[in-house]
């Protein structure tokens, strides 16, 4: 076992003594793992779909989907999980319940993930920015706690403080696309371009919906002289009548 996930492990079983639960569904563990058979069998599955080549989004045949119609920023999305069932609870109770120690199985996921797809050589992770206000409500953010730790276990230096978001937004959740894309305009800054110059970046978030603050996001790193975005996200969005698996 990773000597990341005998970390989380131990930090599990500090917080919850009397349990062995799985961090994404609460079912039994069955042993020192960092995510129960169930679960890891899953992902594992979801893994093995095709993919649109773009924007991540399951595909038939692996062929573009409607992204290709009005081509993104970034080059690539790459997604854990699908935004649904377990995974979707998980990172909703990491984003809106508090739950930050879940940033750390979750993170060690997404470290795991990059190391296999490895899209480039040489890299820096860059955790999607909230705004003063966002923050100083949640106390956190949670892209940059999923980036601490997917960083350390993929071997990828973070750059932090570097994508800024300087502009309050509407909830992004209650918007049809035209208005997210009208929401986000112009609403993050790169506040140290010399780190992002000549760079391939990979942009970390929680989740992938509409694509529309990843795209945003991207854009303003390009045109601050990096070279090439790619995006990792815990859970990807899936139509509601698609089996995950």
């Amino acid at each position: 076992m990773k000597l990341l996930e005998q970390i989380w492990h131990s930090f599990w079983q500090l917080m919850f003594p009397d349990r062995n639960s799985c961090p994404l569904c609460a079912k039994d563990l069955g042993g020192s793992k960092l995510i129960c058979a169930e679960c890891a069998t899953e992902l594992e599955l979801w893994k093995k779909r095709q993919f649109c080549p773009r924007c991540g989004r399951v595909s038939i045949a692996g062929k573009a989907c409607q992204c290709a119609r009005r081509l993104p920023f970034f080059k690539r999305v790459y997604g854990v999980a699908p935004y649904t069932g377990p995974y979707k609870k998980a990172i909703h109770r990491l984003k809106y319940g508090g739950q930050t120690h879940l940033a750390l199985p979750l993170g060690c996921l997404m470290g795991e993930y990059l190391r296999e797809i490895n899209p480039y050589e040489k890299a820096a992770i860059i955790p999607v920015a909230l705004s003063r206000q966002k923050m100083s409500q949640r106390g956190y953010n949670q892209a940059r706690l999923l980036a601490e730790t997917a960083g350390k276990t993929a071997g990828v230096p973070v750059l932090d403080n570097v994508l800024k978001k300087v502009k309050e937004t509407v909830p992004q959740a209650s918007l049809k696309r035209i208005e997210r894309e009208q929401n986000l305009r112009n609403v993050f800054k790169v506040e140290q371009p010399a780190a992002v110059l000549n760079r391939n970046l990979i942009l970390l978030d929680d989740i992938f919906t509409t694509g529309v603050t990843a795209d945003e996001a991207a854009r303003t790193l390009l045109l601050a002289g990096a070279r090439e975005v790619v995006v990792l996200v815990w859970a990807i969005g899936v139509p509601g009548n698609l089996s995950i698996i």
